[in-house]
């Protein structure tokens, strides 16, 4: 089957979306087995539907319950293995964690946010005193006291991150610089002052903040330039072991992972001279994040990042152009390449956050002439190790250009807010989108002229 993980990710969605709103009972895991192995044994379009019937059955089983009922005693004792990096906390910091042993019985297997004053060190075991409680439906615990054993494999490797951030740190030019490159660079926007993070969310470029698919597709592009004088095989091989290296920099964040794990697939094909489907690669890498954790589905940051990708590969003939001029080839496509991605993300955005910049199509791509040199030098400087202060300060200068642009066209005041869609207009929207798109009797002139009075419409039915 041609879209097998097209089918499979649909299959396994509305099995965690059913057990999530609309039915809420367990399905015994024998049960599950027993409907993989029929569907193993049955072929044509009985095997179909036993495959189709227990990709759902998985998705329900690994969905959480839409109601968390635990009887919560404190004080609570935890073995649990962390799961996530920690990120700030007020003055603490967070990280998820997997509980495996327990005082309080309920708690075993439940995924807890753990509430401490230390940084816990990702995939270690820790054992923890604390007191519990529930708030929007997620288990808090708050550390009081606390044992930690660091994972032998991962804490050398986390110490290296660790040696790099310090060495990056002490080369900067300043906080501003520094807390911009930890961003672009290593997946953490805690450090970014709040008034330069409002300049990014006014202007429609905080996407550009963290580590997603377009920075890695860049960071590839870098590779392949960078190590063009070998051949292509072996220049593909090379990227592909920085893109497995590289989640680990970025603190395992899943948008890193996730690109990654698209840039790596499609590299491998590259590599092995495969015929590439890149809508099969992108269904199989959201089959396998859901796989892994199904609740990401619900993640407005999956969403965003996986119809951005979506709708740029339905897109794709729209933006490839020849032209000669390779300046002129290159503004034109980043122009193109945003607004595509704009044109399909930007009813999610009015229906989660009520407000759009229309600044973002075009100030995305005058950023991009700074982020590709930022993001060749960082490259440089991850190889160096972060110990030459003259090109980290040539990468840190270029930062700087890169914040006080995002504050320029933040000064334009262009912004559209108290905007709202329902999920019905929503969907309606992409239907429509998706029609005009594909359809391949409409000429392409017709086409553009049709986007842009959809996307006009949008914001007339978001006004009422």
């Amino acid at each position: 089957m041609e879209n097998i993980f097209i089918f499979a990710f649909l299959s396994y969605i509305w099995g965690v979306l059913t057990k999530s709103f609309l039915l809420d009972f367990n399905i015994p895991l024998v049960v599950i087995l027993l409907l993989i192995l029929v569907s193993v044994v049955l072929k044509n379009k009985l095997g179909f539907i036993f495959t189709a019937f227990s990709l759902f059955a998985l998705g329900f089983y690994m969905a959480s319950s839409s109601n968390l009922k635990i009887n919560i005693k404190n004080p609570v004792f935890l073995e649990c293995k962390v799961i996530s990096f920690p990120e700030k906390y007020y003055k603490n910091f967070l990280s998820d964690c997997k509980v495996l042993n327990s005082n309080n019985k309920n708690l075993i297997n439940k995924e807890v946010k753990l509430i401490s004053n230390k940084k816990l060190f990702f995939l270690s075991n820790v054992y923890i005193l604390g007191k519990a409680s529930i708030k929007h439906n997620k288990i808090f615990v708050k550390v009081v006291n606390l044992k930690e054993e660091k994972n032998k494999f991962l804490s050398p490797i986390l110490s290296f991150r660790d040696y790099l951030i310090k060495n990056f740190k002490e080369n900067s030019l300043n906080y501003i610089s520094f807390s911009i490159g930890n961003a672009l660079i290593f997946g953490d926007r805690s450090y970014i002052p709040q008034n330069i993070k409002k300049a990014f969310i006014n202007t429609g470029l905080i996407h550009l903040l963290a580590i997603s698919g377009l920075h890695i597709g860049l960071l590839i592009f870098i590779l392949l330039f960078i190590f063009s004088f070998w051949d292509k095989r072996k220049s593909y091989l090379i990227t592909i072991l920085f893109l497995i290296f590289y989640p680990v920099i970025t603190a395992f964040h899943i948008p890193v992972f996730r690109a990654s794990l698209m840039g790596i697939l499609y590299l491998y094909g590259k590599f092995k001279y495969l015929a590439i489907n890149p809508m099969n690669i992108l269904f199989f890498v959201a089959f396998i994040s859901a796989l892994i954790y199904p609740e990401v589905i619900f993640s407005v940051g999956f969403q965003l990042s996986f119809i951005a990708v979506f709708g740029l590969i339905l897109s794709r003939k729209y933006i490839e152009i020849d032209i000669k001029n390779k300046f002129l080839k290159f503004f034109i496509t980043s122009m193109l390449l945003s607004f595509f991605a704009v044109l399909w993300t930007t009813p999610l955005i009015i229906f989660y956050f009520h407000q759009f910049s229309p600044t973002s199509i075009f100030a995305t791509t005058f950023e991009m002439f700074l982020l590709i040199p930022y993001l060749f030098l960082s490259v440089l400087n991850m190889f160096s190790l972060f110990l030459i202060k003259p090109l980290i300060n040539i990468m840190d200068f270029i930062g700087l250009k890169f914040i006080e642009l995002a504050k320029l066209f933040d000064s334009l005041k262009i912004m559209a807010s108290n905007l709202d869609l329902n999920l019905i207009e929503v969907l309606t929207y992409y239907i429509l989108l998706g029609f005009i798109t594909i359809n391949s009797k409409i000429k392409i002139i017709y086409k553009y002229i049709l986007f842009f009075i959809l996307f006009s419409f949008l914001f007339v039915m978001s006004k009422i």
